[in-house]
Protein backbone atom coordinates (compact mmCIF):
# COMPACT_ATOMS: atom_id res chain seq x y z
CA UNK A 1 0.00 0.00 0.00
CA UNK A 2 1.42 3.45 -1.00
CA UNK A 3 1.28 6.44 1.51
CA UNK A 4 1.36 9.96 0.92
CA UNK A 5 3.73 12.14 1.58
CA UNK A 6 0.66 14.06 3.82
CA UNK A 7 -0.71 11.29 4.98
CA UNK A 8 2.72 9.91 6.10
CA UNK A 9 3.53 13.02 7.89
CA UNK A 10 0.38 12.58 9.92
CA UNK A 11 0.89 9.43 11.10
CA UNK A 12 4.45 10.59 11.84
CA UNK A 13 2.89 13.44 13.92
CA UNK A 14 0.23 11.36 15.71
CA UNK A 15 3.14 8.57 16.64
CA UNK A 16 4.94 11.21 18.37
CA UNK A 17 1.81 12.49 20.05
CA UNK A 18 0.87 9.37 21.63
CA UNK A 19 4.65 8.40 22.78
CA UNK A 20 4.80 12.34 24.06
CA UNK A 21 1.54 11.76 25.73
CA UNK A 22 2.27 8.61 27.36
CA UNK A 23 5.56 9.56 28.65
CA UNK A 24 4.05 12.24 29.85
CA UNK A 25 1.61 10.63 31.70
CA UNK A 26 3.89 8.29 33.07
CA UNK A 27 6.27 10.55 34.62
CA UNK A 28 3.66 12.59 36.66
CA UNK A 29 3.69 10.87 39.54
CA UNK A 30 7.04 9.33 41.29
CA UNK A 31 7.86 5.73 40.78
CA UNK A 32 7.41 3.47 43.62
CA UNK A 33 7.58 0.09 42.00
CA UNK A 34 9.43 -1.66 39.17
CA UNK A 35 9.93 -4.84 37.91
CA UNK A 36 11.48 -5.59 34.65
CA UNK A 37 9.59 -8.35 33.47
CA UNK A 38 6.57 -7.19 34.08
CA UNK A 39 7.28 -3.63 32.77
CA UNK A 40 8.08 -5.33 29.15
CA UNK A 41 4.46 -7.16 29.25
CA UNK A 42 3.28 -3.41 29.79
CA UNK A 43 5.24 -2.24 26.74
CA UNK A 44 5.13 -5.12 24.41
CA UNK A 45 1.06 -4.37 24.81
CA UNK A 46 1.78 -0.77 24.20
CA UNK A 47 3.82 -1.25 20.91
CA UNK A 48 1.42 -3.58 19.34
CA UNK A 49 -1.53 -1.26 20.22
CA UNK A 50 0.30 1.74 18.92
CA UNK A 51 1.03 0.00 15.75
CA UNK A 52 -2.05 -1.26 14.90
CA UNK A 53 -3.25 2.24 15.74
CA UNK A 54 -0.44 3.64 13.05
CA UNK A 55 -1.55 0.84 10.04
CA UNK A 56 -5.36 1.54 10.52
CA UNK A 57 -5.13 5.60 10.13
CA UNK A 58 -2.97 4.45 7.38
CA UNK A 59 -6.20 3.06 5.75
CA UNK A 60 -8.69 4.84 7.18
CA UNK A 61 -9.74 7.51 9.51
CA UNK A 62 -11.75 5.48 11.84
CA UNK A 63 -13.30 2.10 12.76
CA UNK A 64 -14.04 -0.25 15.67
CA UNK A 65 -10.82 -1.51 15.62
CA UNK A 66 -8.93 2.00 15.77
CA UNK A 67 -11.07 2.51 18.28
CA UNK A 68 -10.44 -0.75 20.42
CA UNK A 69 -6.65 0.22 19.94
CA UNK A 70 -7.07 3.57 20.97
CA UNK A 71 -9.00 2.53 23.84
CA UNK A 72 -6.31 -0.37 24.89
CA UNK A 73 -3.69 2.17 24.53
CA UNK A 74 -4.70 4.39 26.86
CA UNK A 75 -6.43 2.29 29.45
CA UNK A 76 -4.28 -0.99 29.53
CA UNK A 77 -0.95 0.71 29.01
CA UNK A 78 -0.18 3.98 30.08
CA UNK A 79 -3.11 4.35 32.56
CA UNK A 80 -2.78 0.61 33.97
CA UNK A 81 1.31 1.04 33.67
CA UNK A 82 1.09 4.18 35.95
CA UNK A 83 -0.70 2.63 38.60
CA UNK A 84 1.96 0.12 38.73
CA UNK A 85 4.59 2.13 38.72
CA UNK A 86 2.84 4.27 41.47
CA UNK A 87 1.55 0.64 43.05
CA UNK A 88 -1.95 2.50 43.10
CA UNK A 89 -4.47 -0.09 41.30
CA UNK A 90 -8.32 1.36 41.82
CA UNK A 91 -10.50 0.42 44.16
CA UNK A 92 -7.54 -0.53 46.56
CA UNK A 93 -6.37 -3.24 45.21
CA UNK A 94 -3.37 -4.54 46.19
CA UNK A 95 -1.45 -6.35 43.44
CA UNK A 96 0.31 -9.33 43.03
CA UNK A 97 2.97 -8.95 40.51
CA UNK A 98 1.73 -12.43 39.49
CA UNK A 99 -1.68 -11.25 39.02
CA UNK A 100 -0.32 -7.83 36.83
CA UNK A 101 1.74 -10.27 34.35
CA UNK A 102 -1.49 -12.56 33.99
CA UNK A 103 -3.10 -9.55 33.00
CA UNK A 104 -1.41 -8.40 30.55
CA UNK A 105 -1.39 -11.60 28.81
CA UNK A 106 -5.36 -11.83 28.93
CA UNK A 107 -5.19 -8.55 27.13
CA UNK A 108 -2.75 -9.79 24.67
CA UNK A 109 -4.48 -12.72 24.12
CA UNK A 110 -7.51 -10.96 23.26
CA UNK A 111 -5.85 -8.86 21.14
CA UNK A 112 -4.14 -11.18 19.24
CA UNK A 113 -7.55 -13.33 19.00
CA UNK A 114 -9.13 -9.89 18.09
CA UNK A 115 -6.79 -9.03 14.93
CA UNK A 116 -7.16 -12.29 13.86
CA UNK A 117 -10.80 -12.54 13.83
CA UNK A 118 -10.71 -9.08 11.88
CA UNK A 119 -9.10 -10.61 9.03
CA UNK A 120 -11.35 -13.55 8.54
CA UNK A 121 -13.83 -12.15 5.25
CA UNK A 122 -17.64 -12.87 5.41
CA UNK A 123 -19.43 -12.47 2.46
CA UNK A 124 -23.29 -11.25 3.49
CA UNK A 125 -26.04 -12.08 0.44
CA UNK A 126 -27.60 -9.26 -0.68
CA UNK A 127 -24.61 -6.66 -0.16
CA UNK A 128 -25.15 -4.24 -2.86
CA UNK A 129 -22.77 -1.23 -2.09
CA UNK A 130 -23.93 0.31 -4.99
CA UNK A 131 -27.64 1.46 -4.06
CA UNK A 132 -28.72 4.32 -3.83
CA UNK A 133 -31.20 5.83 -1.34
CA UNK A 134 -34.04 8.80 -0.66
CA UNK A 135 -35.90 10.26 2.03
CA UNK A 136 -39.44 9.32 1.64
CA UNK A 137 -41.71 12.39 1.22
CA UNK A 138 -42.70 13.95 4.30
CA UNK A 139 -40.75 11.88 6.58
CA UNK A 140 -38.68 14.54 7.43
CA UNK A 141 -41.02 16.69 8.62
CA UNK A 142 -42.32 13.39 10.93
CA UNK A 143 -39.21 12.86 12.54
CA UNK A 144 -39.00 17.03 13.25
CA UNK A 145 -42.38 16.74 14.54
CA UNK A 146 -41.39 14.08 16.90
CA UNK A 147 -38.50 15.53 18.28
CA UNK A 148 -40.70 18.96 19.17
CA UNK A 149 -42.88 16.57 21.16
CA UNK A 150 -39.96 15.08 22.73
CA UNK A 151 -38.30 18.22 23.70
CA UNK A 152 -41.33 19.77 24.93
CA UNK A 153 -42.02 16.65 27.33
CA UNK A 154 -38.51 16.75 28.74
CA UNK A 155 -39.13 20.63 29.32
CA UNK A 156 -42.45 19.79 31.20
CA UNK A 157 -41.43 16.66 33.05
CA UNK A 158 -37.62 18.04 33.89
CA UNK A 159 -37.63 21.07 33.66
CA UNK A 160 -36.02 23.55 31.32
CA UNK A 161 -33.47 25.01 33.82
CA UNK A 162 -32.69 20.96 34.79
CA UNK A 163 -32.42 19.89 31.33
CA UNK A 164 -28.22 21.13 31.09
CA UNK A 165 -26.86 19.65 33.90
CA UNK A 166 -26.27 15.67 34.66
CA UNK A 167 -27.20 15.87 38.08
CA UNK A 168 -30.04 17.66 37.64
CA UNK A 169 -31.57 15.76 35.01
CA UNK A 170 -32.84 13.42 37.13
CA UNK A 171 -35.90 12.20 34.64
CA UNK A 172 -34.54 8.21 35.96
CA UNK A 173 -34.98 8.83 39.66
CA UNK A 174 -38.97 10.06 39.29
CA UNK A 175 -40.01 7.17 37.56
CA UNK A 176 -39.57 3.07 37.12
CA UNK A 177 -36.55 1.52 35.75
CA UNK A 178 -38.48 0.38 32.38
CA UNK A 179 -40.19 3.71 32.05
CA UNK A 180 -36.80 5.48 32.47
CA UNK A 181 -34.77 3.45 29.95
CA UNK A 182 -37.37 3.92 27.00
CA UNK A 183 -36.59 7.78 27.83
CA UNK A 184 -32.90 7.26 27.33
CA UNK A 185 -32.58 4.83 24.89
CA UNK A 186 -35.72 5.46 23.25
CA UNK A 187 -36.68 9.02 22.94
CA UNK A 188 -33.35 10.34 22.52
CA UNK A 189 -32.07 8.19 19.97
CA UNK A 190 -35.37 9.48 18.13
CA UNK A 191 -34.25 13.14 18.62
CA UNK A 192 -30.87 12.32 17.40
CA UNK A 193 -31.75 10.24 14.41
CA UNK A 194 -34.30 12.98 13.08
CA UNK A 195 -31.53 15.95 13.31
CA UNK A 196 -29.23 13.08 11.71
CA UNK A 197 -31.23 12.53 8.52
CA UNK A 198 -32.16 16.18 8.24
CA UNK A 199 -27.93 17.09 8.66
CA UNK A 200 -27.94 14.26 5.40
CA UNK A 201 -30.82 15.13 3.05
CA UNK A 202 -29.28 19.49 3.77
CA UNK A 203 -26.00 18.80 2.88
CA UNK A 204 -27.48 16.71 -0.31
CA UNK A 205 -29.49 19.72 -1.28
CA UNK A 206 -26.51 22.36 -0.25
CA UNK A 207 -28.74 24.23 1.94
CA UNK A 208 -29.70 24.22 5.23
CA UNK A 209 -33.43 25.31 5.70
CA UNK A 210 -35.55 25.68 9.10
CA UNK A 211 -36.48 21.94 9.60
CA UNK A 212 -33.09 20.94 9.99
CA UNK A 213 -32.55 24.20 12.74
CA UNK A 214 -35.43 22.95 14.26
CA UNK A 215 -34.23 19.57 14.89
CA UNK A 216 -31.00 20.33 16.05
CA UNK A 217 -32.66 23.00 18.71
CA UNK A 218 -34.46 20.19 19.72
CA UNK A 219 -32.02 17.78 20.24
CA UNK A 220 -29.45 20.03 21.42
CA UNK A 221 -31.87 21.09 24.32
CA UNK A 222 -32.96 16.97 24.87
CA UNK A 223 -29.11 16.06 24.89
CA UNK A 224 -27.02 18.47 25.75
CA UNK A 225 -24.21 16.96 26.31
CA UNK A 226 -23.03 17.86 29.70
CA UNK A 227 -26.67 16.81 30.56
CA UNK A 228 -26.24 13.25 29.50
CA UNK A 229 -23.30 10.59 30.62
CA UNK A 230 -20.04 10.81 28.67
CA UNK A 231 -20.95 7.46 26.65
CA UNK A 232 -24.53 8.97 25.37
CA UNK A 233 -22.58 12.75 24.54
CA UNK A 234 -19.44 11.51 23.13
CA UNK A 235 -20.86 8.78 20.48
CA UNK A 236 -24.04 11.08 19.80
CA UNK A 237 -21.80 14.25 18.80
CA UNK A 238 -18.83 12.64 17.10
CA UNK A 239 -21.03 10.79 14.60
CA UNK A 240 -22.88 14.06 13.85
CA UNK A 241 -19.54 15.67 13.38
CA UNK A 242 -19.03 12.32 10.98
CA UNK A 243 -22.58 13.31 9.36
CA UNK A 244 -21.59 16.91 9.32
CA UNK A 245 -18.66 16.73 7.65
CA UNK A 246 -17.77 14.15 5.46
CA UNK A 247 -14.14 15.23 4.75
CA UNK A 248 -13.53 13.95 8.07
CA UNK A 249 -13.36 10.39 6.36
CA UNK A 250 -10.45 11.41 4.32
CA UNK A 251 -8.44 13.37 7.03
CA UNK A 252 -6.77 11.86 10.28
CA UNK A 253 -7.94 14.26 11.96
CA UNK A 254 -10.68 12.18 14.22
CA UNK A 255 -8.07 9.91 15.58
CA UNK A 256 -6.60 13.33 17.02
CA UNK A 257 -10.04 14.46 18.18
CA UNK A 258 -10.69 11.46 20.22
CA UNK A 259 -7.11 11.58 21.74
CA UNK A 260 -7.83 15.03 23.05
CA UNK A 261 -11.09 13.38 24.14
CA UNK A 262 -9.13 11.16 26.12
CA UNK A 263 -6.40 12.83 27.34
CA UNK A 264 -8.89 16.07 28.14
CA UNK A 265 -12.57 15.85 27.89
CA UNK A 266 -13.17 12.77 29.35
CA UNK A 267 -11.88 13.62 32.73
CA UNK A 268 -13.18 16.92 33.01
CA UNK A 269 -16.35 15.65 32.19
CA UNK A 270 -16.14 13.04 34.52
CA UNK A 271 -15.34 15.82 37.25
CA UNK A 272 -18.47 17.58 36.08
CA UNK A 273 -21.07 14.67 36.19
CA UNK A 274 -22.07 15.68 39.76
CA UNK A 275 -22.13 19.53 39.69
CA UNK A 276 -25.43 21.06 40.78
CA UNK A 277 -24.80 24.27 38.82
CA UNK A 278 -23.04 25.89 35.89
CA UNK A 279 -20.74 27.73 38.17
CA UNK A 280 -19.66 24.83 40.36
CA UNK A 281 -19.33 22.53 37.19
CA UNK A 282 -16.37 25.22 36.45
CA UNK A 283 -14.63 25.17 39.65
CA UNK A 284 -14.69 21.46 39.49
CA UNK A 285 -13.03 22.06 35.84
CA UNK A 286 -10.60 24.53 37.44
CA UNK A 287 -9.81 22.01 40.37
CA UNK A 288 -9.18 18.69 37.79
CA UNK A 289 -5.48 17.62 37.68
CA UNK A 290 -5.00 15.75 34.77
CA UNK A 291 -2.33 13.37 36.30
CA UNK A 292 -3.84 12.28 39.24
CA UNK A 293 -7.12 11.42 36.61
CA UNK A 294 -5.53 8.37 35.74
CA UNK A 295 -5.70 6.88 39.48
CA UNK A 296 -9.27 7.10 39.81
CA UNK A 297 -12.04 4.73 39.10
CA UNK A 298 -12.85 5.87 35.54
CA UNK A 299 -9.27 4.33 34.60
CA UNK A 300 -10.09 1.03 36.21
CA UNK A 301 -10.35 -1.04 33.64
CA UNK A 302 -6.69 -3.16 34.41
CA UNK A 303 -7.87 -3.38 37.99
CA UNK A 304 -10.94 -4.68 37.35
CA UNK A 305 -9.66 -7.75 34.87
CA UNK A 306 -7.19 -8.43 38.05
CA UNK A 307 -10.46 -8.13 39.94
CA UNK A 308 -12.43 -10.06 37.96
CA UNK A 309 -9.93 -13.44 37.68
CA UNK A 310 -9.81 -13.70 41.57
CA UNK A 311 -13.37 -13.78 41.49
CA UNK A 312 -13.22 -16.53 38.89
CA UNK A 313 -10.43 -18.02 41.10
CA UNK A 314 -12.55 -18.23 43.79
CA UNK A 315 -16.35 -19.10 42.25
CA UNK A 316 -15.62 -20.43 38.78
CA UNK A 317 -16.34 -19.05 35.62
CA UNK A 318 -20.43 -18.17 35.06
CA UNK A 319 -20.54 -20.16 32.00
CA UNK A 320 -22.58 -17.54 30.21
CA UNK A 321 -24.73 -16.22 33.00
CA UNK A 322 -23.66 -13.13 32.64
CA UNK A 323 -23.86 -13.08 28.88
CA UNK A 324 -27.18 -14.22 28.91
CA UNK A 325 -28.40 -11.33 30.90
CA UNK A 326 -26.85 -8.86 28.73
CA UNK A 327 -29.11 -10.47 25.63
CA UNK A 328 -31.98 -10.14 27.39
CA UNK A 329 -31.37 -6.74 29.13
CA UNK A 330 -34.90 -5.40 28.21
CA UNK A 331 -36.26 -8.72 30.01
CA UNK A 332 -37.66 -6.85 33.54
CA UNK A 333 -36.78 -8.08 36.64
CA UNK A 334 -40.66 -8.29 37.29
CA UNK A 335 -40.52 -11.27 34.80
CA UNK A 336 -37.20 -12.41 35.61
CA UNK A 337 -35.76 -11.91 39.69
CA UNK A 338 -32.87 -13.43 39.07
CA UNK A 339 -31.72 -11.88 36.38
CA UNK A 340 -27.86 -11.10 36.84
CA UNK A 341 -26.08 -7.34 37.21
CA UNK A 342 -23.84 -5.71 36.23
CA UNK A 343 -20.61 -8.07 36.38
CA UNK A 344 -18.54 -4.70 38.03
CA UNK A 345 -21.44 -5.01 40.67
CA UNK A 346 -21.45 -8.86 41.13
CA UNK A 347 -17.77 -9.10 41.66
CA UNK A 348 -16.60 -5.93 43.85
CA UNK A 349 -18.31 -6.77 46.98
CA UNK A 350 -17.36 -10.12 47.50
CA UNK A 351 -13.92 -9.80 46.40
CA UNK A 352 -12.96 -6.18 47.42
CA UNK A 353 -15.36 -6.16 50.60
CA UNK A 354 -16.89 -2.67 49.44
CA UNK A 355 -20.21 -1.23 49.43
CA UNK A 356 -20.15 1.13 46.31
CA UNK A 357 -20.94 -1.36 43.56
CA UNK A 358 -21.03 1.21 40.61
CA UNK A 359 -17.92 0.04 39.26
CA UNK A 360 -17.23 -1.15 35.56
CA UNK A 361 -16.15 -4.15 33.77
CA UNK A 362 -14.10 -4.09 30.61
CA UNK A 363 -15.64 -6.33 27.56
CA UNK A 364 -12.39 -8.74 27.95
CA UNK A 365 -13.08 -8.82 31.99
CA UNK A 366 -16.40 -9.78 30.85
CA UNK A 367 -15.30 -12.29 28.72
CA UNK A 368 -13.25 -14.01 31.03
CA UNK A 369 -16.20 -13.93 33.86
CA UNK A 370 -18.06 -15.58 31.60
CA UNK A 371 -15.54 -18.63 30.40
CA UNK A 372 -12.13 -17.89 31.92
CA UNK A 373 -9.36 -18.12 29.10
CA UNK A 374 -10.82 -19.71 26.87
CA UNK A 375 -13.78 -17.53 26.82
CA UNK A 376 -11.48 -14.51 26.46
CA UNK A 377 -10.19 -16.27 23.29
CA UNK A 378 -13.54 -17.09 21.81
CA UNK A 379 -15.01 -13.79 21.91
CA UNK A 380 -12.07 -11.57 21.37
CA UNK A 381 -12.51 -13.85 17.83
CA UNK A 382 -15.84 -13.01 17.67
CA UNK A 383 -15.55 -9.28 18.21
CA UNK A 384 -12.99 -9.58 15.76
CA UNK A 385 -14.86 -11.00 13.33
CA UNK A 386 -18.05 -8.85 14.10
CA UNK A 387 -16.35 -5.46 14.01
CA UNK A 388 -14.18 -6.02 10.80
CA UNK A 389 -17.40 -6.68 8.92
CA UNK A 390 -19.02 -3.86 10.35
CA UNK A 391 -15.65 -1.60 9.23
CA UNK A 392 -15.71 -3.23 5.42
CA UNK A 393 -19.27 -2.67 4.69
CA UNK A 394 -19.17 0.61 6.09
CA UNK A 395 -16.27 1.79 4.11
CA UNK A 396 -16.99 0.33 1.40
CA UNK A 397 -20.87 1.69 1.16
CA UNK A 398 -21.35 4.65 -0.71
CA UNK A 399 -24.77 6.24 -0.60
CA UNK A 400 -25.05 8.03 2.46
CA UNK A 401 -28.63 7.42 3.76
CA UNK A 402 -27.58 3.73 3.40
CA UNK A 403 -28.44 2.05 6.58
CA UNK A 404 -24.66 1.25 7.63
CA UNK A 405 -23.95 5.34 7.10
CA UNK A 406 -26.71 6.32 8.81
CA UNK A 407 -26.44 4.44 12.22
CA UNK A 408 -22.45 2.88 12.46
CA UNK A 409 -21.10 6.63 13.38
CA UNK A 410 -22.86 6.56 16.66
CA UNK A 411 -22.39 3.03 17.41
CA UNK A 412 -18.59 3.67 16.97
CA UNK A 413 -17.89 5.68 20.42
CA UNK A 414 -20.67 3.14 21.90
CA UNK A 415 -18.13 0.39 21.42
CA UNK A 416 -15.25 2.31 22.86
CA UNK A 417 -17.38 2.68 25.88
CA UNK A 418 -18.41 -1.11 25.93
CA UNK A 419 -14.56 -1.57 25.83
CA UNK A 420 -14.83 -0.10 29.59
CA UNK A 421 -17.84 -1.67 30.78
CA UNK A 422 -19.59 -2.79 31.68
CA UNK A 423 -21.60 -5.02 28.90
CA UNK A 424 -24.79 -4.83 30.77
CA UNK A 425 -25.52 -1.19 31.15
CA UNK A 426 -23.08 -0.06 27.03
CA UNK A 427 -24.55 -2.78 25.42
CA UNK A 428 -28.46 -1.79 25.54
CA UNK A 429 -26.77 1.73 24.80
CA UNK A 430 -25.88 -0.01 21.71
CA UNK A 431 -28.63 -1.48 20.93
CA UNK A 432 -30.90 0.60 21.23
CA UNK A 433 -29.02 3.24 19.01
CA UNK A 434 -28.59 0.81 16.81
CA UNK A 435 -32.45 -0.60 17.12
CA UNK A 436 -33.81 3.04 16.81
CA UNK A 437 -31.83 3.94 13.58
CA UNK A 438 -32.83 1.29 11.52
CA UNK A 439 -36.47 1.44 12.81
CA UNK A 440 -36.22 4.79 11.52
CA UNK A 441 -34.65 4.26 8.68
CA UNK A 442 -36.72 1.50 7.42
CA UNK A 443 -39.40 4.04 7.61
CA UNK A 444 -38.66 6.83 6.40
CA UNK A 445 -35.70 5.64 3.41
CA UNK A 446 -36.58 4.08 0.29
CA UNK A 447 -34.26 2.60 -2.49
CA UNK A 448 -34.20 5.09 -5.94
CA UNK A 449 -35.09 2.79 -8.66
CA UNK A 450 -33.01 2.85 -11.20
Amino acid sequence: MVVSARKLGSLIFLAVLLVVIGYVILHVKEHERYDVYIVFTFYLNIGIFLIHILKEVSKRSFSFCLFFDMFALFFFGFAALLQFFTNQFIWRLQAESAEVLICNLIIFLWAVFFYSGRNVKIVLKGNDFNKKYTMRKNARYILCFFSIFIMLYYIKTIGLSNLFLRSTNSYGETVDTTTALLAVHGLRNISLYSLAFNIVYCRKQGKVDAICIIAAVCFLVSCFPTAVSRNVAAAYYMGLIILTFPKVRKTQWLPIILIVGLVVVFPLLGNMRNATSTTEGMEMVQGTSLGDTYLTGDYDAFSMIMIIRRYVLDNGATLGRQLLGVLLFFVPRKIWPTKPIGTGATVIGPVMSQSFANVSAPLIGEAYVNGGMLGTIVMGFIVGIMTGSADNKYWKTKDEFARVRMIYPFNLLQFFFMMRGDLLSSWAYFFATYFVGSVIWKLSVIEEKA
